[in-house]
């Protein structure tokens, strides 16, 4: 578990072991190869309060994890890139399922 500040000053308590993946990045592939925008999981949080919070994890391999929250619409615009992408980068069915779960119609 993890304790991560919003840009509005709230704290919201996030854990990668029981919050939702909706985007796994593939493993022991190089940095250069993904890119910088698929270097890392996407996952979302539902706080006591009700609101939706999405970030992002990854795990450098010389430094601690890193957490960032993302926008919704950011949270959109990455989830339909990487569905339009080819091979072991692309979203799976499960995370597609995901997405528009989270997203109605974001394949539409």
């Amino acid at each position: 578990m993890r304790v991560l500040q919003t840009p509005d000053g709230e704290e919201v308590v996030i854990s990668i072991n029981s919050d939702v993946c909706l985007y796994k990045a593939p493993m022991n592939r190089p940095l250069t190869e993904l890119g910088c925008t698929f270097g890392f999981d996407i996952y979302t949080h539902k706080a006591q309060s009700g609101g939706i919070y999405y970030y992002t994890y990854s795990m450098p391999t010389k430094h601690s994890a890193e957490y960032s929250f993302l926008t919704a619409d950011e949270v959109r615009d990455r989830l339909i890139e990487l569905a339009g992408l080819s091979g072991w980068s692309r979203l799976n069915s499960d995370e597609m399922k995901k997405a528009e779960h989270y997203f109605p119609g974001i394949f539409d």
